[in-house]
């Protein structure tokens, strides 16, 4: 799934982190939002500073 960053996701902070720290890596999805340099499969274990970007 590609979006231009992650505010583009949703505006619900815990459900958009459900999706991206647990409903897509169960399924093998990888996310990419660009602007915000996310890339799923290049990060190690937790995504690192991604929940706070959630945060609005």
């Amino acid at each position: 799934m590609i979006v231009k960053d992650l505010s583009r996701l949703g505006r619900r902070c815990i459900l958009c982190g459900r999706y991206t720290e647990i409903y897509f890596p169960e399924r093998h999805v990888r996310f990419l939002a660009l602007n915000d340099g996310v890339d799923t499969p290049n990060q190690s274990g937790s995504m690192g500073i991604t929940p706070f970007k959630h945060i609005c």
